[in-house]
């Protein structure tokens, strides 16, 4: 299921989820963490956008275009919000979904732009025609992505093997050799 944080800190205290994946959440004491990777805020665009030339991008070139945006609850939205609350610059969405699915597929139809983290963006992003690029952390900071399960609670096995999967997988995607966040 994709929650907001809030949702998904209370699916875990409910029991309806066993693990949750939570970005930029403001660490529940009941949430035990077992990964956490910093995650940089990503422009999605589709390959033939004016800006997807470019590396690493600019917020204020990015909010001249249409945005795409995830709706308000979701962490990567607040980031890109708190990032701008001291700025004369205003985040003015034509679209809010909490679809990221929804949101992609809006990028690619009418040349917008969508903000998400690292892990939401397909790896195989090229054959969809969107292309991924990394916001200036002058401008936005990274967020934490924390992976974990409700504090004390017993992982079932096929629950507990998953997690050590999941932990393995992030490590290496995120923390390469050089021990910093892959981008």
């Amino acid at each position: 299921e994709v929650l907001d944080h809030q949702a998904s800190e209370r699916a875990l205290s409910d029991y309806s989820v066993a693990l949750a994946l939570i970005y930029n959440s403001n660490q529940n004491p009941e949430f035990e963490e077992a990964e956490a990777d910093q995650q940089t805020l990503h422009a999605i665009l589709a390959e033939d956008h004016p800006l997807a030339r470019q590396d690493v991008l600019r917020l204020r070139d990015c909010l001249k275009h249409p945005l795409a945006q995830p709706n308000q609850r979701f962490g990567g939205r607040q980031l890109l919000q708190k990032s701008i609350v001291t700025s004369s610059q205003q985040l003015q969405p034509d679209l809010e979904s909490n679809s990221f699915e929804f949101l992609k597929k809006y990028v690619l139809e009418e040349h917008a732009i969508s903000f998400h983290i690292p892990i939401g963006v397909p790896e195989d992003e090229r054959m969809l025609g969107l292309v991924s690029r990394s916001i200036d952390t002058r401008d936005v900071l990274p967020g934490t992505l924390y992976f974990g399960h409700k504090r004390g609670r017993l992982l079932p096995v096929a629950s507990a093997r998953f997690a050590d999967q999941v932990v393995r997988n992030l490590t290496a995607r995120y923390l390469p050799e050089s021990g910093q966040a892959a981008e």
